[in-house]
């Protein structure tokens, strides 16, 4: 094989090499993208929840506070964990 003919070889494959880091860039971006949506959803309710609890804590008895708090931490819980399986599969 000429050397001509070596270095098209290798120029063929680099681009084929290089269609396909773009194309996994591509599918990583499209992850992080739904991914951060998946995320972005609990915490909106989680802050506006969390707010409400805020704003109008006094309003309710005790036994009422203890049931929403319960519940945000449930969702604290959930979000926490969807996160930490995200870092495990990441690495």
């Amino acid at each position: 094989m000429s050397l001509n003919e070596r270095l098209l070889t290798v120029n063929a494959e680099f681009y084929n090499a290089k269609e396909k880091i773009e194309e996994s860039n591509k599918t990583k971006d499209k992850f992080f993208s739904i991914i951060a949506h998946d995320l972005r959803s609990p915490f909106s309710s989680m802050l506006g929840f969390s707010k409400l609890l805020i704003n109008k804590f006094d309003k309710y008895d005790t036994q009422k506070q203890k049931r929403f708090l319960g519940i945000l931490n449930q969702e604290l819980h959930s979000t926490f964990k969807l996160l930490e399986n995200l870092l495990q599969w990441s690495r």
